[in-house]
């Protein structure tokens, strides 16, 4: 949760979108909703996520979260890039994840249009 907070934040904007998302977060992780003296780190990451799966599925959500505003900015990538290299990711695990990500955006936006017609 430190860390879809730290891409939240990464370009000074807040989208209603991150803040749902970030909310379901708190849901699916049976936490109370953020409040302001919720920590801004993360301890060791490779602690946290000890095995590849549990290492690809939080960098797959940090790109979905960073996605959902609909603009992926360099601020944002930086932050997941900064996690993804404290950890031992592959750039062709990196690289799969974030045009999955880039695709499920693109299928969300779509399908938000279905039936505007």
């Amino acid at each position: 949760l430190v860390l879809a907070r730290q891409v939240i934040g990464a370009d000074e904007r807040l989208a209603m979108q991150e803040l749902e998302r970030l909310e379901a977060l708190y849901r699916e992780a049976g936490l109370p909703a953020e409040t302001a003296d919720a920590p801004d780190n993360a301890i060791d990451l490779n602690y946290v996520f000890d095995t590849p799966r549990s290492r690809a599925v939080v960098l797959v959500e940090l790109l979905m979260l960073a996605y959902i505003d609909g603009v992926f900015n360099e601020a944002e990538n930086e932050v997941i890039k900064s996690f993804a290299d404290s950890m031992p990711i592959s750039a062709a695990v990196r690289k799969e994840n974030l045009n999955w990500a880039r695709r499920m955006s693109d299928l969300r936006r779509e399908g938000a249009k279905i039936g505007e017609d």
